[in-house]
């Protein structure tokens, strides 16, 4: 039995339904009254039935409820139907209780709207990304949107890009400045020759955020103390390169005010170390209770994926900190160059592509 009856029954039915759902006499009027137009019937019934009203434009005329709602006005106006008419105030969609505050909030609003129809137009509706059209687009402000008011209509502060191409973007810099939207990047190459990604460092996206700096153009070059001067407490840096030109740009920065815990640092390489003793020890799974023996020439790394347990690797040195872990118990062996000396004194983490224990079990949050 799944419901049904008989169709005396149904119609009944959607009678009720239908009388929960009509609107009041007087809300139509209103409606009409918003729409600049007046309602010259005297009764209302449903959407459909048509109603003898004055048209703003002083014609008079029959249009059904839904259709009025729908933007259509009368023969003389339809020219205007899709303009003006759907537009703002007169819009079915148009909400009296929400605030101006709200709307530009939301990007509800008429001059943002015609913005981003510009930004379409002039980039011929193609991502100025990856160069595909036809796809689902957005229109990009470039500078904050949140940040920059006075902005946010400025056809100059757009740019079209995909989906996928936005998507990227906000992952990679956050949204509305509350991930890292906002930031600078130093550039220091022997020469353009010399350079990867410039290409892509000079596209729209990375607009204002980027300076390059070339030993062979002297107008160039880095002044890092000036680059430094003036930390915020809530900025961070981070450096990667040659061992040298990072620890340049780390005592710059401490010279500048920069506190230690604002400075982070990526090495391209393990720097090369001498024989260092490595003992047998056990590594213990939290979840499982397993207990695994590394010996003097493996990794925790290399055992744990041997018993089918996977941890994210990359470099494998100690340097890009993919396979961070957490230590609950026991004293880590830290060989890394990833975490700080802060972070490795907490004994909390390591890295498991290289570093060890200094005891005989380390329990790890696995």
């Amino acid at each position: 039995m799944v419901g049904q009856r008989c169709q005396q029954c149904k119609k009944e039915k959607m009678k009720q339904v239908a009388s929960r759902q009509r609107h009041s006499y007087e809300y139509v009027v209103q409606v009409f009254k918003d729409g600049g137009c007046e309602l010259l019937s005297t009764t209302y019934n449903n959407g459909k039935e048509k109603l003898h009203y004055r048209c703003n434009c002083g014609e008079e005329a029959q249009i059904s409820f839904s259709k009025f709602k729908a933007g259509q006005r009368c023969s003389s106006c339809k020219p205007k139907r899709l303009g003006d008419a759907q537009r703002g105030k007169l819009s079915q969609n148009y909400n009296p209780n929400r605030s101006d505050e709200q709307r530009i909030k939301d990007r509800k609003y008429p001059e943002y709207i015609q913005w981003r129809r510009d930004v379409y137009e002039r980039d011929d509706y193609t991502c100025q990304r990856c160069e595909e059209r036809g796809l689902k687009i957005n229109a990009h402000h470039i500078e904050s949107y949140a940040k920059n008011p006075d902005k946010r209509t400025e056809i100059t502060n757009g740019v079209t890009l995909c989906y996928d191409c936005h998507q990227e973007y906000h992952k990679a810099f956050g949204r509305n400045g509350a991930n890292g939207e906002d930031f600078e990047l130093h550039y220091c190459a022997r020469s353009a020759r010399h350079a990867a990604f410039l290409e892509r460092l000079g596209g729209p996206v990375f607009q204002g955020r980027v300076v390059v700096h070339f030993d062979e153009m002297a107008d160039t070059h880095l002044d890092a103390a000036r680059a430094l001067s003036a930390p915020h407490p809530d900025t961070h840096l981070y450096v990667c390169g040659p061992g040298g030109f990072m620890q340049h740009i780390l005592d710059t920065a401490e010279a500048q005010g920069w506190a230690p815990g604002q400075l982070h640092r990526e090495y391209f390489a393990a720097a090369p170390v001498g024989p260092q003793a490595a003992g047998h020890f056990s590594v213990k799974l939290a979840s499982s209770g397993q207990v695994f023996d590394i010996g003097p020439d493996e990794t925790v790394v290399q055992v744990l994926e041997r018993h089918g347990v996977d941890i994210p690797i990359s470099c494998e040195q100690g340097v890009c900190g993919t396979c961070l872990t957490r230590v609950l118990e026991g004293e880590v062996d830290h060989r890394d160059m990833f975490l700080t000396e802060q972070e490795q004194a907490a004994n909390d983490q390591f890295t498991p592509c290289c570093s060890r224990a200094k005891s005989p079990l380390l329990v790890l949050d696995l």
